[in-house]
């Protein structure tokens, strides 16, 4: 029998941002290497692509990023008009030189895709496509090609996370919890929590617990706190973790009080 375990971490990867706000020009990403040292703000010299973020590293530890084409309409129109059509670009990042590579170029079914994880062994990578207002989670080749839709287009499919052996994928879809393999097959719904906002996820180190954040909509509409949950990922067994409402999401959107 043989074990593998997880390197030690090569750095820190984050979102550093001012005072613009979501898709604004005052944020960057930020690296600082494990041992504190080598601390930097990316200027990655493209002003017309904003809004970058790290999703996932590859075996060579490049960083997955992604980031958005400005548009001009984002002044004159709404959230929702505007974000699904926006265009967005992949890239594989060294962190070290901050060299680019640009990947998934081909032909998408929709303008907006947003990455989620890379496949072992240089299979491709799990990405979401934002078509008629729906992520729909996809598998395509790294240069974007054959792109396989792998969740259907009437669910909202976000939190995504790989397991650690890379052999199934965590998520949640209209805010329940599922797993499944990753040609689509065997797909289990974790969480038992109807009326409840179920979000994640994220994998415990031997693939025997899917981590996620519960959330009460009658009691919080701003879904800012959350409750943590584990559950197996066959659907066996799922357990509260804190009390209710103890973990933070995020600050709504909104006036500043």
């Amino acid at each position: 029998n043989s074990t593998t375990t997880t390197p030690a971490p090569r750095g820190l990867l984050f979102k550093a941002c001012g005072q613009a706000g979501f898709l604004g020009t005052g944020e960057a990403l930020g690296y600082l290497r494990a041992d504190g040292t080598g601390m930097r703000l990316f200027d990655f010299g493209r002003p017309t692509q904003i809004g970058w973020g790290a999703y996932d590293f590859a075996p060579d530890g490049r960083a997955l990023l992604l980031s958005i084409e400005t548009d001009p309409s984002w002044q004159t129109e709404s959230f929702y008009v505007y974000y699904p059509r926006s265009h967005t670009h992949l890239w594989l990042c060294d962190l070290e030189t901050a060299a680019l590579e640009e990947i998934a170029t081909g032909p998408r079914p929709a303008p907006f895709c947003a990455a989620s994880a890379l496949l072992p062994g240089g299979a491709g990578l799990l990405v979401t496509f934002n078509i008629e207002g729906r992520e729909v989670l996809h598998r395509v080749e790294l240069d974007g090609s054959n792109p396989v839709a792998l969740t259907g287009r009437d669910e909202y499919v976000y939190g995504i996370s790989l397991s650690p052996e890379g052999a199934r994928v965590a998520f949640h879809a209209n805010y329940q919890i599922h797993t499944m393999n990753l040609d689509g097959t065997g797909r289990v719904q974790v969480s038992q929590l109807p009326g409840q906002l179920c979000f994640g996820t994220s994998w415990a180190p031997g693939g025997d617990w899917v981590l996620y954040q519960v959330c009460n909509p009658a009691q919080d509409p701003g879904h800012d706190w959350s409750s943590i949950w584990i559950g197996r990922p066959d659907g066996s067994e799922n357990r509260q973790l804190t009390g209710e409402a103890e973990a933070w999401f995020g600050a709504a959107y909104g006036p500043a009080d």
